[in-house]
């Protein structure tokens, strides 16, 4: 079982969350937290809104993010916190500290963070699931 919390993770500008809490716990299948090498302890559901992800992931779909990742250390799609806005972005890392927000969606256009601003992400998991794999 699996906590679903009370957060909304924005595939385009961010949406506003407050503290994130636990609404409820749903049902996970332990072989595939096995396959994506995701430890239950570090496991969570949240909601996705948005286009710009599409095809990876629908407008109002669940997520499950591994919250062990803090950090961005290799290509894939974040949950990042910008103030209280979260936001679900395939993230590139790049040269002297950059980094590349990037739309699925061609229809959206990738963003260019450069110091400061890339540090001031922050990384609150990797989305490993969104009603199949990432």
């Amino acid at each position: 079982m699996i906590p679903l919390l009370d957060v909304v993770a924005s595939a385009g500008s961010g949406i506003e969350n407050g503290r994130p809490y636990e609404i409820r716990r749903l049902p996970f299948p332990r072989p595939l937290l096995q396959r994506y090498r995701l430890r239950e302890q570090y496991a969570r559901f949240l909601e996705l809104r948005g286009d710009s992800m599409l095809p990876t992931f629908r407008d109002g779909s669940i997520g499950l993010i591994d919250v062990s990742y803090t950090r961005a250390s290799d290509e894939g799609v974040y949950i990042l916190i910008v103030g209280n806005d979260v936001r679900a972005k395939r993230v590139r890392l790049g040269w002297n500290g950059a980094i590349q927000l990037i739309s699925d969606n061609p229809v959206y256009p990738d963003e260019q963070l450069a110091p400061p601003d890339a540090e001031a992400l922050r990384v609150a998991g990797k989305l490993v699931w969104a009603g199949g794999e990432i």
